[in-house]
């Protein structure tokens, strides 16, 4: 048994990652603000901090780097909706140490898995463990009581809206706001409530530009389009009578990796186990052309001669669902043709080997967000629940 600190003022968060922690044999010890972790470290006994980027009395960058500076080298993880560019990147885990940066929504499972495998180096215990299948229980019952306080939730975020719209001093009222819709945005989806997340974190980027140095009628008119967005999704998960899978429906995107380059291959698999992505590795374009048609991917790494990388992204591009599926060429040489065959491909990016796993975390961001940005979203309104699935 491990002793693991929770550093995260949002309890509903914090509820949900205990029991699968717990779940797996470990003590969880909670702290909401910066000054209760530092009890909880002072008294001695923690194995691994897991922190928030975003406290009451501070933010998780600068708790870690006080932690740091004293010269404590406690394994962290650091857990945030935010934080996710390149640059705190760099400084979380180059200059700060931090062993896994993962971004939220996490899922219960999946999360417990990656910190036990922090813990011990070793691979997590198999969720077939009756210990680990009562957790998951445990989360699954959760979620459904997340879901029927989704009215009392969107009540409570409509007021505080209100409230900071009609305000005179808008600063208190607007960290009453952005806080709320702040949470729901990490946490809801950790819940399975994935375009509740979504529509929250829209929702606390309106709010912030509304009440910014250039505000203005405009920036309001976004809030009311959020603020309906999160109205129609909150309504819609209050209404599921089934919660959604808290496992690869959380993922962050969909990632094939083509290469016959092994090593190449697991190093995309790690980003996947870390970052949340679901991903499909092959060795050949046959097992490509197959996997995309069975599920589009939204990206491709493509580690292949640039004339079958050629021919694969377009052969891929003809695969029903993957119009707007975006590449990644991988090359050892990188030379000049090689560059020119990416382009003509249409490939986003051009990568030349080695490469390591902040480029490539990067390469992926950067390739599933151009892929998802440009997907239509489509809403199907019919009573038969076949169509609806077909769809």
């Amino acid at each position: 048994m491990k002793t693991i600190l929770l550093l995260d003022d949002d309890k509903e968060f914090r509820t949900l990652v205990v029991p699968a922690l717990e779940g797996r044999g470990h003590r969880v010890l909670q702290a909401r603000t910066a000054a209760e972790a530092n009890a909880a470290i002072a008294a001695g006994g923690v194995d691994l901090a897991v922190v928030d980027g975003l406290l009451p009395d501070t933010d998780g960058m600068s708790w870690i780097s006080r932690l740091r500076t004293v010269g404590d080298r406690l394994p962290v993880v650091f857990v945030s909706a935010f934080w996710r560019d390149l640059g705190s990147f760099n400084r979380l885990t180059k200059d700060l140490k931090v062993n896994l940066v993962l971004h939220k929504p996490v899922a219960p499972a999946l999360f417990a898995e990656e910190v036990e495998a922090l813990l011990f180096g070793r691979k997590p215990i198999p969720p077939q463990r009756p210990e680990v299948v009562q957790a998951e229980e445990a989360i699954r019952a959760l979620s459904i009581e997340y879901a029927r306080n989704m009215p009392a939730k969107l009540k409570e975020i409509v007021c505080a809206v209100g409230a900071l719209r009609s305000a005179s001093s808008p600063e208190p009222r607007r960290a009453e706001a952005t806080t709320l819709a702040h949470r729901l945005r990490g946490t809801a989806g950790s819940y399975g409530f994935r375009e509740v997340g979504e529509a929250a974190g829209r929702l606390e980027d309106a709010l912030w530009s509304a009440t910014g140095p250039q505000s203005s009628a405009e920036s309001w008119t976004l809030v009311d389009s959020a603020l309906e967005s999160l109205r129609l999704a909150m309504e819609q998960a209050a209404s599921t009578r089934e919660p959604p899978a808290l496992g690869m429906a959380l993922s962050s995107g969909r990632i094939l990796a083509v290469s016959p380059n092994e090593p190449f291959l697991e190093l995309v698999r790690a980003l996947g186990r870390q970052q949340l992505y679901q991903t499909v590795c092959v060795s050949t374009p046959a097992e490509a052309r197959a996997s995309a048609a069975g599920q589009p991917p939204d990206a491709a790494f493509l580690d292949l001669p640039a004339s079958e990388a050629s021919q694969l992204a377009r052969d891929l591009r003809t695969v029903p669902g993957c119009e707007e599926m975006t590449f990644a060429f991988v090359s050892e040489e990188g030379g000049t043709p090689d560059r020119v065959a990416a382009a003509h491909a249409g490939a986003s990016l051009f990568l030349a080997q080695p490469i390591d796993f902040d480029d490539l975390s990067t390469a992926a961001r950067q390739l599933v967000t151009a892929a998802q940005v440009h997907r239509p979203r489509v809403l199907v309104v019919d009573d038969d629940e076949a169509v609806a699935s077909r769809a």
